[in-house]
């Protein structure tokens, strides 16, 4: 009690809430899943049931064919299950072959009033890939036909052959892979679909916490972008305060500049002025000195 009530106290963005819910839901898909394989497996006609054996065929399938193509057996094989004639194209004269294991053995079909002579004879288990259906070069005289491919010494031979036998058996069949009974598909598609749900729900949480970082992520280099913007607003803006401040001192300078011009101009003329008054000084000294002397001749005349 006292845990829980120190993790409520706790705020929002120190508590990760998502984490917790995402461990919760994985330890919740385990018994879940374990649940839906059990009652797959108590009722014998529920759909649960018949979805697992489904995908425990497909897995045996799979498997088979994994094993078949690393093993280089390739797909599941189409085979001819009778002895069957085959017929080319072209003229028999234009192309020959050997069928495997009955070369000397003639078929003759009749076909348009005429009797039609086979190339030759693919025997029983001869592995053989279908390459379309037709009417074939005996204008289905013997019904559906089968254009065929198979090898022999290393040579691909294509020809045609009856889809069909005069009573109605098929010629060639697919080698399938066989299935599992249902009880063994059963346990192992549980397994798949139950280790399937554990590991959805991981995947969810997981992407789910991608998603989340992902965003806060974002979030922060949105916010590293949005104060770095900011910052050349301010350096912007420091930059225009600065220049406005060396204007106004350039103005002020220039205006100090302006008033020294004003004062040595000033300057100037009161020393033009001084050496006026200077030069007046001495005029009436000289006078001065003239009128004390004429004075003085006087009076020494007079005496």
């Amino acid at each position: 009690a006292e845990l829980i009530l120190k993790l409520l106290a706790l705020p929002m963005a120190a508590f990760p809430v998502a984490k917790l819910v995402g461990i919760a839901a994985k330890q919740i898909a385990k018994p879940v899943s374990s649940a839906l394989v059990a009652r797959a497996k108590a009722r014998p006609d529920g759909l649960i049931r018949w979805q697992c054996i489904k995908v425990g065929q497909f897995m045996n399938y799979a498997r088979i064919m994994i094993d078949r193509t690393s093993a280089g057996l390739g797909a599941p094989k189409v085979i001819v299950v009778r002895q069957s004639p085959f017929f080319f194209d072209r003229p028999p004269a234009e192309q020959k072959v050997e069928s495997p294991g009955a070369a000397s053995q003639k078929d003759t079909i009749a076909g348009s009033g005429d009797e039609q002579e086979s190339d030759g004879k693919l025997q029983r288990g001869t592995p053989v890939t279908i390459l379309r259906e037709g009417p074939g070069p005996l204008a289905g005289a013997m019904g559906e036909m089968l254009m065929v491919e198979w090898g022999k010494a290393g040579k691909k031979h294509a020809a045609w052959i009856a889809k069909e036998s005069s009573n109605g058996q098929t010629a060639i069949k697919t080698v399938d892979v066989k299935p599992i009974c249902d009880e063994e598909a059963l346990d192992a598609g549980s397994v798949l679909v139950a280790e399937s749900l554990v590991f959805g729900v991981a995947a969810v949480v997981a992407i789910t916490e991608y998603r989340r970082s992902r965003q806060e992520q974002l979030q922060k280099q949105a916010e590293k972008e949005l104060r770095k913007v900011e910052k050349e607003a301010q350096r912007s803006q420091q930059a225009a305060l600065q220049a406005e401040k060396v204007q106004q001192l350039e103005k002020s300078l220039e205006e100090l500049r302006l008033e020294e011009q004003r004062l040595e101009s000033q300057v100037e003329i009161l020393r033009l002025e001084e050496e006026r008054l200077l030069r007046q000084n001495k005029v009436l000294g000289s006078l001065v000195a003239a009128a004390f002397a004429v004075g003085v001749m006087g009076a020494t005349r007079m005496s």
